[in-house]
Parts: C-alpha cells; structure tokens; sequence
C-alpha cells in the first residue's frame, strides 16, 4: 500500500484478514483496524481521506520492523 503496488482498500481488506487470524502475532497493525467511525467488518466509504489514513498508519507501521 505504501509504495502504491496494491490498491489501499484490497491491501486493508488483506491484512485485516490476516490480523483476524493472528492477531496476537502482529499486534502492531491494531492502529489500522481501530480508527474512529471506522468498522473493518462493517460498511465504510473508501474515500481519500480512507486511503491517506490507512497509507500513513501503514508507513508508521513498517517503521516498527527491523530492515
């Protein structure tokens, strides 16, 4: 998502998916799925305010692992 290679609402949907199932594993991407008035298992409008959100806790997140 960050680096734009995938579509940020398909790239949420994904990791949201992931993080559902192994959560406990991957705790640092709690900050995506907890944004105000947003609900990842119910409707939400993909707007560029979405993807600006999503894109920068992304970037924030990737930050947080070793490279």
């Amino acid at each position: 998502m960050v680096s734009g290679e995938i579509e940020v609402y398909i790239g949420y949907r994904r990791l949201y998916q992931y993080w559902c199932g192994h959560n406990s594993a991957v705790p640092e991407l709690r900050p995506m799925f907890s944004i105000p008035n947003i609900s990842p298992d119910g409707i939400f409008s993909v707007t560029d305010d979405f993807n600006e959100q999503i894109t920068s806790i992304a970037r924030e997140i990737l930050t947080s692992f070793p490279t």
